[in-house]
């Protein structure tokens, strides 16, 4: 803080904790900006930035973030970590939606990567978006993702029903798939949870599948 601020020279380990949080606050969503901006986009600083937002459990960043994010495609995953900690409850439809509508408005938005860390999003925070709208995404994305983010949607959103109806064909699917529909098992009723998970634990080849099933029998 300058002479010109305030009459007075004044060091940084002098403010108030809640003037220098204002403070870092402030220069995180200056250098985010300004990296975000920047063609080519500074990954490794943008990358960086997120992470210590994350770190902070900050929403300065969430505004930058949506109005950038076709320019930050190529860190999703630090953007979606970031959006997943630090956005508040009276923001997270607002945010969903913009998240929702980049899927379908902007070529990035098709991109499987893309796609696979924005569905991270709805799953870590189902109240941000319809589960039909979310579930529209992944099974718009099945070819490239496979049934993994169904799973762990129908888990997220309590979808028993999509559970259940994967009970008989379980096995057919690809390794990622099968462990995450045998975790998405975890939402049903105790017993039938109990009876289904000791009957993969029985018949599974993979041990991974049987350790994810003892996981998901205990709710």
């Amino acid at each position: 803080m300058t002479t010109e601020d305030t009459g007075y020279s004044i060091g940084f380990e002098e403010l108030p904790d809640s003037d220098l949080n204002n403070v870092t606050r402030n220069n995180l969503a200056e250098l985010f900006i300004e990296a975000a901006t920047k063609k080519p986009l500074h990954l490794g600083l943008t990358r960086y930035l997120l992470r210590r937002a994350k770190q902070l459990k900050t929403s300065v960043l969430r505004e930058p973030v949506l109005t950038n994010i076709a320019a930050l495609t190529p860190a999703m995953r630090e953007v979606i970590q970031y959006l997943i900690a630090a956005v508040k409850p009276n923001t997270v439809k607002e945010t969903g939606k913009a998240l929702l509508n980049f899927t379908s408005s902007a070529a990035a938005g098709s991109l499987p990567f893309v796609r696979m860390w924005i569905l991270e999003f709805f799953i870590h925070r189902p109240e941000s978006v319809k589960y039909l709208d979310a579930c529209r995404i992944a099974a718009e994305s099945k070819d490239s993702l496979g049934a993994r983010p169904m799973a762990l949607l129908a888990r997220s959103y309590e979808q028993v029903q999509w559970v259940r109806a994967q009970k008989e064909k379980w096995a057919n699917h690809a390794p990622w798939d099968r462990r995450a529909i045998i975790w998405a098992s975890s939402i049903l009723p105790k017993d039938e949870r109990g009876h289904w998970c000791r009957l993969v634990k029985d018949t599974a080849s993979d041990p991974l599948d049987r350790a994810v099933a003892m996981l998901a029998a205990q709710g």
